[in-house]
């Protein structure tokens, strides 16, 4: 097969030959000993995207059961996992994030940047305010409600001509 061919009828040859050749080479691995053990697989969605063939032998116990990983998850495996990961220590979820089995080790340097310096919280006269009132206070000056007191008296007086009775659009003060 070293030519290289855009017949496709010699693709079709090539290919029968190939599956001829598989399908003695399964008739001449059968079974010899007359065991044959059963092999289940489930169709389920579970949440981790681990799936394992249950290989159940002809023992009476229905409690002997061995768990198997895929040879086909085993060649994946190699292309996605990381150094230090195997991929019996990792859930994978729905979205692509990966839960590890095992707990981190607690003898480990924290980083750097993971360290914090200073504590998050209010500061100063903020620490001190206890009511709804004090905490306002700290953010509205003498100032702050003289301006929005003049702003409104503005206001109210150039719609005050709307109103017949007086107390209806009274100044603040």
């Amino acid at each position: 097969m070293s030519q290289r061919s855009k017949d496709p009828a010699q693709w079709l040859a090539w290919l029968e030959e190939l599956e001829t050749e598989d399908s003695h080479q399964i008739d001449e691995e059968g079974s010899d000993d007359g065991e044959v053990d059963d092999i289940i697989q489930s169709d389920h969605n579970s949440e981790s995207e681990i799936e394992y063939n249950i290989i159940q032998s002809d023992h009476n116990s229905e409690s002997e059961i061995e768990y198997i990983p895929n040879a086909s998850d085993d060649d994946d495996d190699d292309n996605e996992t990381e150094v230090g990961e195997n991929s019996e220590n990792i859930y994978y979820g729905k979205d692509g994030t990966k839960w590890c089995k095992a707990i981190p080790p607690s003898n480990v340097r924290t980083r750097s940047h993971n360290i914090i310096t200073h504590l998050p919280g209010t500061k100063g006269r903020a620490k001190q305010a206890k009511t709804e009132i004090e905490c306002l206070n700290l953010f509205l000056n003498n100032l702050i409600i003289k301006t929005i007191v003049e702003c409104t008296n503005i206001y109210i007086k150039y719609i005050q001509t709307n109103f017949e009775r007086e107390r209806d659009a009274k100044l603040t003060n």
